[in-house]
């Protein structure tokens, strides 16, 4: 992110950046693999231990503090392990954008300035969609 973007998200609190990180239950393999049975999908099924091994080195997966791992407090229940991912650091998460594409995304196409509350920021990735659509549910 540029300074230019910066420096907007400080005079403006709508605009700055708000980093984020995913947790995602530890069952999100069963999830999947139920999933995929549904829509009967040729996929191998995951394993748990393979997501950890191909998570652990990934610029965007977050190290547990302690020894167990990361436990989150979900709607409904008590605290569960997870994985915890920075988005960030995810290429599906913080997109790079330019100073001009992101001054263009303020703008309708008539020119004038989008209310905040419409507009869409552009250096939101797929990620961010999801965890926005979580957000929504609740």
């Amino acid at each position: 992110m540029s300074e230019h973007q910066r420096q907007l998200g400080e005079e403006k609190s709508a605009l700055k950046w708000e980093s984020k990180l995913l947790y995602v239950t530890r069952d999100v393999v069963d999830r999947v693999n139920a999933y995929k049975k549904k829509v009967s999908s040729d996929e191998p099924s995951l394993k748990a231990s393979g997501l950890r091994a191909q998570i652990k080195d990934k610029p965007y997966h977050v190290s547990a503090k302690s020894k167990g791992g990361h436990q989150q407090r979900f709607e409904g229940g008590g605290r569960e392990y997870c994985y915890c991912i920075d988005l960030d650091r995810h290429e599906l998460g913080l997109q790079q954008v330019s100073d001009e594409d992101f001054d263009n995304s303020l703008r309708k196409s008539d020119g004038t300035f989008f209310p905040t509350t419409e507009w869409e920021d552009p250096r939101k990735g797929p990620l961010f969609q999801l965890v926005d659509s979580l957000k929504t549910q609740t």
